[in-house]
């Protein structure tokens, strides 16, 4: 997965929308290293949707977390949202 060049906003609008679309009920945001992984779950199967640069990534994260209602601050706890 290319970096988008879109806004972290943009992006995670565009890929909630495509989640929706396949029919996703959950996506996975994980940290790595070197940067973010993005997975989906399809009928009960993880697949792997691609990595951001880590920067790029935590910004969507961020956004993420916007849209939830969740802490942003909030970084090695787990929350619900």
């Amino acid at each position: 997965m290319q970096t988008p060049d879109l806004e972290a906003q943009d992006f995670v609008h565009e890929t909630l929308m495509d989640a929706a679309r396949q029919g996703a009920s959950d996506l996975y945001w994980i940290p790595s290293g070197s940067g973010v992984d993005l997975r989906r779950r399809v009928d009960g199967i993880q697949h792997n949707v691609g990595r951001l640069p880590r920067d790029y990534g935590e910004r969507c994260v961020t956004r993420v977390k916007v849209l939830a209602g969740l802490l942003t601050y909030k970084t090695k706890v787990s929350q619900d949202g």
